[in-house]
Parts: structure tokens; sequence; C-alpha cells
């Protein structure tokens, strides 16, 4: 290519508008400098203004350069001109869905696809952005149907794979990946994207596996440093997974997932400073309506006449966790009002230091500095220091009825159950622990089991008693009635569950004296609040946690389970 290069500079010195010479430098200079090829190829087409291969290529230029939307007009330009040309309808529906105009891209390729409908990369296009668009089902018909044209397409079955994978068919959406990486062993996406699959599905060894090896083709890829270090954090491989989001974070200054991702790493190990600072950085927020505040508040600091409304931003769980930092604003002087979920208002204006609590669906007042709730950790300035979860006290009202159901429900000790909690997303977890496992583990237990499960699927509370061989009494209808499930807190002896709201609920009712005592089953990859590892966390240090362990194929939870056993009997015997 230098030599190339060298020829056709020469040749422009002797005639300086040939458009030949300035159309094949320009792609000589592409991968270099694209704003250079830019220049030549706009300058050959002066020459040759309707060249379908010069608009074609100073289209990719533009694109290269960052130009997008005069790359679009390019090739519209280039459609103009050939109606028929499938090509320019293809690369333009790509330049679509990269100005996420997902309508247009659809309809585009699917005009190129009318046009030539056996070019496999076209279906991989069009399955590519109906995935994008959340038409998983039709993106899986669109890339089969390529398939059908090119069954041994490596790019096809990577972008299969990745799609079954968002549809969590991951059994299918690793053996796709195997057999493109099959097809082409040096293929980097795939195998980086099979690190993905197995890391869903579990498979953290062979994850991290797939993607050192994606990293050995490929070691500048942010991404694929961000992936490695989700099973090196499950895995308990503190010190490599920070390495790896700080590798992530140098090769993409710019990543906020992997800003934020770093928060959990250092949360998860302990390093509460850092990780409050990085956890600014939550995709979850809209920072150009909530800016992260500037400076933290100095531990000593007077607040008096400072007013700090604290919005609510996530789920009633978080809020609660959340609103212990506010303690120290109001030791300090402050004024505090919180913007919350109305459900939580009565409860949040009984803490002692809210001086008011209101719905976040009401205007905020105005006179104040808003925080949201989440950065409360950082901005307060705890450090690395743990408060404690805040005590809130059942209403009489609520206590006297939830005694009165419990001694119709049977005798005591009162034993409660959850076992599924959270929401399936990119930035939320999903906790779910194995139901009868957990029952089987209270199966003897004196008393009268009870059932708290929000949102049970039908038929699965009376399944399970059936599978024990006794009644489990359904509380599961006080998963709307926060004020009473603070009340059972404060009343039932036992609570055994994943992490949920009710689970905050408790600790405040263990703040208040209550003697419940409560066994946290911790899924893998746990929550932050939960530590990497550990019996108990700081955050909950009344609480005897119990753990997934994800180095056990197949057996995952049979040492968790076990010991909850063992501790609920040995708690009985004393």
């Amino acid at each position: 290519l230098g030599e190339a290069e060298a020829l056709y500079r020469q040749t422009l010195d002797l005639a300086p508008t040939n458009a030949d010479a300035l159309h094949l430098l320009g792609l000589v200079t592409l991968t270099r400098d694209p704003v250079e090829a830019t220049q030549l190829i706009a300058k050959a087409l002066k020459t040759a203004p309707k060249n379908i291969l010069f608009l074609s290529n100073l289209a990719k230029a533009q694109n290269a350069a960052g130009e997008n939307s005069k790359a679009v007009n390019t090739l519209k330009r280039v459609i103009k001109l050939d109606p028929k040309n499938d090509a320019a309808m293809n690369s333009l529906g790509v330049l679509y869905a990269g100005l996420r105009d997902q309508r247009k891209a659809e309809y585009t390729l699917r005009q190129a696809i009318k046009i030539r409908p056996d070019h496999g990369e076209y279906w991989n296009n069009l399955g590519l952005i109906l995935s994008a668009s959340d038409k998983k089902t039709e993106a899986i018909e669109a890339l089969e149907q390529g398939l059908k044209i090119a069954p041994d397409y490596p790019v096809l079955l990577n972008s299969i794979g990745a799609v079954h994978r968002d549809m969590e068919h991951l059994e299918e959406s690793i053996a796709l990946l195997e057999k493109a990486i099959a097809k082409a062993p040096t293929y980097f996406e795939a195998i980086s994207n099979l690190g993905v699959s197995l890391n869903d599905a579990g498979r953290y060894e062979a994850a991290i596996e797939k993607f050192e090896a994606a990293l050995e083709l490929n070691p500048e890829h942010g991404e694929t440093w961000r992936g490695l270090s989700k099973p090196l954090m499950t895995l308990g491989h503190k010190a490599r997974a920070l390495e790896a989001c700080e590798q992530a974070m140098k090769l993409a200054p710019g990543n906020i997932i992997a800003l934020w991702e770093r928060a959990l790493v250092n949360l998860l190990s302990g390093d509460f400073k850092a990780g409050w600072s990085d956890y600014r950085a939550r995709p979850m927020v809209n920072r150009k309506k909530w800016p992260p505040p500037d400076n933290p508040v100095d531990q000593a600091a007077d607040l008096s006449g400072r007013h700090f409304v604290l919005m609510g931003e996530q789920g009633l769980g978080e809020e609660l966790f959340f609103l212990r930092f506010a303690a120290r604003l109001k030791e300090n002087g402050a004024r505090i009002t919180a913007c919350i979920d109305e459900r939580l208002v009565p409860m949040v204006q009984r803490m002692g230091f809210i001086d008011n609590a209101q719905s976040k669906t009401t205007p905020p007042p105005k006179d104040g500095e808003h925080i949201l709730i989440g950065d409360l950790g950082w901005f307060a300035g705890w450090g690395d220091i743990t408060p404690p979860p805040v005590a809130i006290a059942a209403l009489e009202e609520n206590a006297a009825l939830i005694r009165q159901r419990l001694k119709n429900a049977g005798p005591g000790p009162y034993t409660a159950l959850t076992w599924r909690a959270g929401t399936k997303g990119p930035t939320t977890l999903y906790k779910v622990a194995p139901k009868t496992a957990l029952a089987l583990a209270v199966k003897d237990l004196p008393g009268t089991v009870i059932a708290l499960q929000r949102n049970p699927i039908e038929g699965e509370v009376e399944g399970l008693a059936e599978e024990l061989g006794r009644e489990i009494a359904d509380f599961t209808d006080l998963n709307d009635d926060l004020e009473s499930m603070l009340a059972l807190m404060e009343q039932i002896d036992r609570y055994a569950c994943v992490s949920n709201t009710n689970l905050h609920l408790a600790a405040a009712a263990i703040a208040s004296g209550a003697a419940l005592q409560c066994h946290v089953l911790v899924p893998a990859p746990a929550e932050f609040r939960w530590l990497a590892d550990g019996e108990f966390s700081p955050w909950f240090p009344n609480m005897a946690l119990y753990r997934e362990d994800p180095a056990m194929d197949g057996q995952k939870w049979d040492g968790a389970i076990t010991a909850l056993g063992h501790a609920l009997r040995d708690a009985l015997k004393q």
C-alpha cells in the first residue's frame, strides 16, 4: 500500500484532477486518515459526479470519519442514480441503525433483501436491527433465513447465538457460538460472545477461559475486559476482577458501564470509599437531568441552614437502604426532605432524622439542594464506614391485626420463606434460590411455615405445601401492604429468604428491637451489599448469610441449604 500511495501521489503531481488517482488514493488512506480520504474522494467526484463507485466509497470514508449524516445523504444519491443498488441499500440500513433510527434501518434492509434475497450478510444485518428493536422472535427468523442461504457463515452463527442469549436460550447460544468458532477459530467476536453466554449460564471457569482466549487475539477490546471481570468477581478473584475493570476503562475512558462495574467490584471487595465514588456512574440514572454532586460533605462540616432534598430513584429496598447515609447530614445540622415511593412515606417519616417525607410523584421543594438517594454513600462522606440500618417501629394498629392473623394461621414459632426476588435486566439482579430445597430445610421445624413470596406463580404455594406434607400459611398478599409487612417482621421468629424489600423491612424491625432471626440465601453473583464472601455483611450485621457456591457445578446450593438447616435447628436447641 505504501508503494501504491507513492505512485498515486506521483500521478497527481502530473495530473492533479485525475479522478481515478484521487479515488484510489482515498481508498489507500482510508484506514489511516479517513478525513483525508473523504477529501480526496470528494475531489474525484467533482470530475465524475455520478460515479456510483466513487459515491459508495465516499460514504464509507464519511462513515469512518464519523460523518454519518453526510454518509446517509451520499448513499441516498447512489440509490437515486441506481434504485436497484442492493449494496447501497444495505449500507444505508446499517447507517440508520448507527443513528438509532431503527424504523428506517429495518425498512431499508428489507428493500436490500427484496432486491437480493440470497445475500446472507443482509439477513444478518436485518436480524441484528430487529434484535436491537426488541423484536427477538423476528430477529431469529431473519437470521435463520440467512443460515439457510449460508449455513457455514460464522458471522450469522455469531449473531444468532447472541440473540438466543438475549432470549435466555443459553444452551442454544453456546452451541451456535461454538459452531461459529469451529468454522473460524480466530473469530474474536464469537469467542468473546461465547464467554458472555458461558458466564450467563453459570459456567464461570469456562467463561474466563474464553474471555482470555479472545483477549489474546485482541487485547485492546475494552468490552471483553469488562466481560472478563464478571466471572472473575463471581469466583472471588477480586484483584484480577479489578484489574480487568481498570483495563476496560483504560481502553474506553468514557464508558460509564465499565466505571459502574468497577464500583460494584470495589463495593463487593469492601473498598466502600472507592466504590461509592464510582457508583455515581450507575447507568440507571439520567445524569443529564440529575448531574452528580461535585464534592462530598466533610464529616465534621457544619450544615446548619442547608436543606437537602433526597430524590428516590430505584426500588423500595434501595431507598430504605440508602437513607441510612442521610443520618450524618441531620446530625451536622441539615434539614432533610425525602422524596420517595409513596408506600414508604409514613415509615420514613418515623425514622427520626427525616424532617419531611413525601411521594416522589409530588413536585419536590425548590429551595433545597437536590441529591439522588443513591449518591448519598459518597456525598455524605462516610468513606469506608458502614452505618447501620435505620430503626422503624410498626404501628400498633397493624401489629394488632398481624398478631391475630398469626394466631389464626397456627402456633409459633413462625418461620417465613421467600425464594425469588428482583427483575431480569442489564442493570438489575434476578435472585432465586431452590424453593423445594429451602423448604426442606424447615420441613421438620415446629410451629408454622409462612410463604412471603411476592407474585407467586399460580399454584406455587400449594404445590410447595404438598411437597412438604404440611400446611403453609399464605401471607403473600402482605407484599402490597408494607406497614403490615413491617409489623409481621416484628413478630415472626425466623425469615429465610433471598434479598428483597421485606429484608430491608426486617432490618428496620431488628434495629427497633425485634427478635427476628434473618437467614439470607445469597445467589452468585452476589449483590454488593452482601459482599463477595463471608458469613455476615457489615451492612446487615445481624443477618446470617448462606452463599451459592459458583464453583460447584450442579450442586451450587447444597452447602448453603445444609448450613441453613443446621443453623435453624441449632437456634431451636438454644
